[in-house]
């Protein structure tokens, strides 16, 4: 039933929108009077965005591809996205004693609108659908 709602023929506007959703609600949380109950929501509605890019990428990557190529495509697609994602933290982890939670959290949020928008001018991620 849930298969229903795949949008198996929008999944590279999925992974442009997506990200950009995630970084508005992220740029949501760098005023410092936020309370606590909206700052949940506000993470929730990152996560869940989050969550839906990373459906689509990998439902496109199991829809696109014949079984005997998705082992090493799907391990190659987590060590990538994973080592990345490393880095990202170890970033992060390092700026924050230096930098405040406003500042990261502000280039969190322009980080992944920024990576929306690269992501438009690649018409290969545009096109994506299977």
């Amino acid at each position: 039933m849930v298969g229903h709602y795949n949008p198996r023929r929008s999944v590279g506007l999925i992974l442009v929108l997506c990200p950009a959703i995630a970084g508005v609600f992220v740029l949501l949380l760098v005023p410092s009077g936020v309370s606590g109950l909206l700052v949940g929501a506000l993470i929730a509605v990152v996560g869940a965005a989050l969550t839906v890019r990373y459906t689509a990428k990998y439902t496109w990557v199991q829809g696109s591809y014949p079984p005997e190529v998705l082992g090493r495509l799907t391990s190659n697609v987590y060590l990538f996205t994973g080592a990345t994602a490393s880095v990202a933290v170890l970033l992060i982890g390092t700026l924050s004693v230096q930098v405040s939670l406003s500042n990261l959290l502000l280039l969190t949020g322009v980080g992944l609108i920024g990576g929306a928008i690269l992501s438009v001018a690649l018409p290969s991620i545009r096109r994506m659908a299977f």
